[in-house]
């Protein structure tokens, strides 16, 4: 059976059950299917909305997935994929913050906006939605994790707000089917892959009883690193971060948040020369120079296997093009092996 064929039929597994999808589930055959016309406009939606899906029965969803238990089974994406591939920042916190979590995270986000991170948090009130607005205005791409289906979202009221993170170069993701109604279950599944997804989770405070506690105790699991906004042992809110800090699971941060740098030392943005490009720089580069130039204008942010693709130049080429346009104060590695205009 070929590619296209797996996916058709584990999308229609999926969208048969009424019920969250586990692999007792699957092999039991106990579900119901659904009509084949509602499948048909599930599947349109998803091409006219350009949905990535990725799923465990085909072996290609992406490896950060692999190490989250329970396993995950699908996942619906929309968006740059390859945020994945980038390091992580978890954000959550309460629905309900506190001003003081509004202003630690503004605080954050002046640090924050110095390395080449990705941000993640669950698209819910108060810091998730905290987390994703500060990184659209430091235009720091941002992932958002649903607790319920991606198509339930997208004709929700949340659409104005993934279609900024997406504008803004974010990705949005969902394990659940299109159209589930997030409910009490769903919302815990979803911050085990919050947790999951992040090289690093950060609480500016959280309640003692708390979500927010949850995709701690997953990333805790994960052996992922929390660190902590020290708070007021009088405010509610503050009550889960300071148990996280007395029981030893968790680092206190203060202003310098010197915690990105031990965790992102190798992230710092590269200082870009501002300007516009001399176009006899451009007329005075070799050909394959020029190649190299012309993809990663036409990409926006290439890496050296697409530049090799889309040139058909060897690698060895690439490098030493790559090298030559560094030099010239043409091109800057954005992140490890990618490499964008200066401009």
């Amino acid at each position: 059976m070929d590619r296209e064929s797996l996916y058709k039929e584990d999308i229609k597994i999926l969208y048969s059950a009424e019920q969250n999808l586990t692999i007792p589930v699957i092999k039991s055959g106990n579900f119901q299917n659904i009509p084949g016309e509602k499948y048909f406009q599930l599947d349109k939606w998803i091409k006219e909305n350009t949905i990535s899906i990725f799923s465990h029965f085909t072996n290609d969803i992406p490896i950060k997935f692999q190490k989250i238990r329970p396993q995950v089974h699908f996942v619906h994406a929309m968006g740059d994929i390859s945020l994945l591939s980038r390091p992580i920042l978890g954000i959550v916190g309460p629905r309900k913050n506190t001003p003081y979590a509004d202003q630690v995270l503004q605080k954050l986000f002046e640090k924050v906006q110095q390395y080449n991170l990705v941000t993640i948090s669950g698209l819910a009130r108060g810091v998730d939605a905290l987390c994703h607005k500060y990184s659209i205005q430091n235009n720091i791409p941002t992932i958002a994790v649903l607790g319920g289906g991606l198509k339930r979202y997208v004709e929700s009221r949340s659409r104005a707000q993934i279609e900024s993170i997406i504008s803004n170069g974010g990705l949005v993701l969902s394990e659940f089917k299109l159209d589930l109604e997030p409910n009490k279950y769903t919302f815990p599944q979803r911050n085990r892959l919050i947790a999951g997804l992040s090289d690093v989770m950060f609480l500016p405070e959280a309640n003692e009883k708390s979500g927010s506690l949850i995709t701690a105790n997953y990333a805790l699991q994960y052996q992922i690193p929390i660190c902590v906004a020290p708070n007021t042992l009088f405010q509610d809110t503050s009550k889960g971060t300071n148990n996280l800090l007395i029981q030893g699971k968790a680092k206190s941060v203060d202003l310098s948040f010197s915690f990105l740098e031990t965790y992102f030392s190798s992230c710092h943005k590269r200082e870009v020369v501002s300007g516009k490009t001399n176009i006899s720089q451009i007329q005075t580069l070799s050909d394959n120079e020029q190649k190299i130039y012309q993809c990663i204008v036409e990409n926006t942010c290439c890496d050296v296997n697409i530049i090799a693709n889309y040139t058909q130049l060897d690698t060895s080429q690439v490098l030493d093009g790559i090298l030559l346009l560094e030099l010239n104060n043409l091109i800057y590695e954005n992140t490890p092996n990618t490499y964008k205009i200066c401009c």
